[in-house]
């Protein structure tokens, strides 16, 4: 008898699904077994061979990105950001967290002197349509020389020409910078001031436009991050899985997923002690007066309130600077910022009214009716007299009139 050979594959190749196969597809015990053979039909785009020298440019261009940045951090002082979480900066070599990223840079200098070997992109480090690395360069120094450097850009020219030092600068650039030199958090390149490190991250993809959105126009660092914006730009029906909300966009049903389904049961996490809040300025009240952290202020550049998120600042400059007023009454020629005040107000002119059961005053709706029927309450006593009043105006007018005060 003949023996078999078994054919040995190299690991490089591998095997193409059909156009009607997935990979991901589970076998049962027993299928398969004793069944005959079936010729499937082969669709043109299987038959089509992998673009080889894509990926090979793409492991060479891998290969030029990982250079650089091992060059950078063996001649410098430059320290790697894997991630903001809950309670600070994670440390790229060891996952400690730090709230200070200045405490996080010293730790990395003198906990890890070798710093070529940092996890810089969890998940992505082989991936090049998701490789980008964050950099804080804060007091940044050639530490082949000990000569300051004002930015990535003059450390990189300068290790190229005063050290001999090889940086590819033939491949796009997805070594984003950072700086923390006082409190705020603010763009090294264009010195924007943000609140928070998620902002700042998201802003820093317009200064990296290696790959530009064809509807917006939107830079960004990698391609992966384009590819994730070009879903928020898909118009169609998106309903949602569990309940009868449908959404026009993606993104819109993502978002009711996460804030209604998802976020209502388990974010708004204290990252200290792991309390679970029921709102966001539930747990930054937490934060402040338990862990003593310092929450994030957004301010108005128009006037001098400040918010707590980023959605409520965006309201309040809609609603009261840009004057944005997209409702309109169906029965007058008033509009209103919201839904829900449009609605309100169509109440005035409904034929059905709510009468006061003291005065017979007639009124549109109850919440009018229950503001009204305060008038009849004596909440303001007179401190000097026997006499109360409705309202606060009228007790201070009394207060000057009889009293003198």
């Amino acid at each position: 008898m003949r023996a078999l050979r078994r054919r040995i594959r190299p690991k490089d190749q591998f095997e193409w699904p059909l156009e009607n196969e997935t990979r991901n597809s589970v076998v049962k015990c027993g299928q398969g077994i004793n069944e005959p053979k079936i010729n499937r039909p082969v669709s043109a785009d299987a038959k089509k061979k992998p673009n080889y020298k894509s990926n090979t440019r793409n492991c060479e261009e891998m290969k030029k990105h990982k250079h650089n940045i091992t060059e950078i951090l063996k001649c410098s002082n430059a320290t790697p950001l894997v991630r903001h979480l809950g309670t600070g900066f994670v440390c790229g070599y060891c996952s400690v967290q730090f709230p200070d990223p200045g405490n996080l840079k010293r730790h990395c200098l003198e906990k890890h002197p070798n710093r070529t070997e940092a996890i810089l992109c969890p998940g992505y480090r082989n991936l090049s349509k998701e490789y980008y690395v964050k950099l804080d360069i804060t007091n940044l120094k050639c530490s082949l020389c000990d000569n300051n450097m004002d930015s990535l850009k003059q450390l990189m020219s300068h290790l190229t020409q005063t050290h001999s030092v090889v940086i590819h600068t033939d491949i796009k650039n997805r070594i984003v910078p950072f700086k923390f030199e006082d409190d705020k958090l603010c763009c090294c390149i264009c010195r924007n001031e943000y609140a928070k490190f998620k902002l700042l991250q998201e802003h820093m993809h317009s200064h990296y436009r290696n790959y530009v959105c064809d509807t917006c126009d939107a830079g960004f660092v990698n391609e992966g991050s384009l590819s994730r914006h070009v879903q928020t730009h898909r118009i169609g029906i998106f309903a949602c899985e569990r309940c009868e909300k449908v959404y026009d966009t993606m993104a819109k049903l993502k978002n009711h997923l996460r804030s209604v389904h998802v976020m209502k049961y388990q974010t708004h996490r204290c990252g200290y002690c792991y309390k679970v809040f029921s709102s966001y300025e539930s747990k930054i009240e937490h934060l402040s007066a338990e862990h003593g952290v310092v929450s994030a202020k957004y301010p108005c550049q128009a006037c001098d309130r400040t918010f707590v998120n980023s959605r409520q600042l965006r309201v309040h400059i809609k609603k009261f600077h840009m004057l944005d007023r997209p409702h309109k009454c169906t029965h007058c020629e008033k509009t209103f910022f919201s839904n829900w005040a449009m609605k309100s107000h169509a109440q005035t002119h409904s034929p059905i009214k709510i009468e006061c059961n003291v005065c017979h005053k007639m009124y549109a709706s109850a919440k009018t009716l229950k503001t009204h029927m305060r008038l009849h309450k004596d909440r303001y006593k007179c401190d000097f007299c026997s006499k109360s009043f409705a309202m606060k105006g009228a007790l201070k007018k009394h207060l000057q009139i009889i009293h003198d005060i």
